[in-house]
Parts: C-alpha cells; structure tokens; sequence
C-alpha cells in the first residue's frame, strides 16, 4: 500500500542551525539564566546610549523587541552553522 511513497530528504543544516537559534532564544525568555540572551542584551545595551525608549510608541517598541528576538536568534544560529561547520571539518581530516 505505502510502496510508492517518496521518502523525503531530511531537514537541511541550515534549518537545524535556525531552529536551534530559536531554542536559545526560547530559553533566554523563559529559562532561569541570563546567558542565552546576552546577543540581546548587548545590542539593546548599544541601542539604549543612543535612544530613550520613554518616548518610543507601542509599535516602535514590538518592532524593538521583534529585532531583538531576530538578533538573538540569528546569532545563536550562525554560532550552531559555525560549530556544524568545524566538526564536518575535522572529521573528514580525521578520516584520512
């Protein structure tokens, strides 16, 4: 009955990678450490000596915290396709 279904590939590293970054992401919101979230943080820190939050309006604000959740998430990303990259590296010296 199922002979002639196609097996799909698997997800790509590049999808593993974002989905990871937004596991960090995740987890700097709702985890009891303040580490994950440090991406953010630095670059609110930068933002902040540059700007008044006080003034900004509730959709400059969403639009504030949606960057921040994109830089968080983005950087944990590039740091997972990073470490991704490193280990295939090593591996195939390794197996030489």
């Amino acid at each position: 009955m199922f002979e002639s279904v196609i097996r799909a590939p698997g997800t790509s590293r590049g999808v593993r990678c974002a989905m990871f970054g937004l596991a960090m992401t995740v987890l700097a919101r709702l985890g009891p450490w303040a580490w994950p979230g440090w991406p953010a943080v630095t670059v609110l820190d930068f933002a902040l000596t540059h700007a008044a939050p006080s003034v900004a309006g509730p959709i400059v604000k969403g639009v504030g915290l949606l960057a921040l959740i994109a830089v968080n998430a983005g950087f944990w990303a590039l740091l997972a396709y990073a470490a991704l990259r490193v280990s295939l590296y090593v591996k195939t010296r390794l197996s030489r």
